[in-house]
């Protein structure tokens, strides 16, 4: 039976063979689950969207939407969709040649991606251009969702 959170729950985009779990990131420590997506060479991509996956165990989350990832090597269209009964109040998103954004001080923190949305009003997509890309990228997609899981 499904419960309604009440709070929203962050979510994060796993890609499988893509995939990097937070700690496994050379030279990164963090309790926080999740993970970033790469490198990603030219070409299109879809990633499962996951909330609720405590310890970055898919079995302990909530499937709730896909992430669709589309690089031509320059520009990269990143586009949220939430499956029927989700919606999203806020986005955060990195792409770059690094598997976490921050440079030499890598974070993970979702307020510090150079993408953001705040205030959305129970979206069911969004999307972004990110453009100056060269080479293999990263990708670490992050939202609020709600919804009944």
């Amino acid at each position: 039976m499904s419960k309604k959170r009440s709070a929203p729950p962050f979510f994060n985009a796993y890609g499988a063979e893509h995939t990097i779990v937070f700690d496994d990131v050379d030279g990164f420590s963090s309790p926080r689950w999740g993970w970033t997506n790469g490198p990603l060479g030219v070409g299109s991509y879809a990633f499962e969207i996951y909330a609720g996956a405590g310890q970055s165990d898919i079995t302990r989350g909530t499937l709730v939407g896909t992430l669709l990832v589309d690089y031509d090597g320059t520009t990269a269209q990143v586009t949220y969709v939430m499956d029927e009964g989700f919606f999203m109040t806020e986005t955060h998103l990195y792409v770059g040649s690094d598997p976490l954004p921050g440079g030499d001080s890598p974070t993970i923190a979702p307020g510090q991606y150079p993408s953001t949305r705040s205030d959305m009003d129970n979206v069911t997509s969004d999307n972004y251009t990110i453009t100056g890309l060269s080479g293999e990228i990263f990708v670490v997609a992050h939202a609020v969702v709600l919804g009944q899981y």
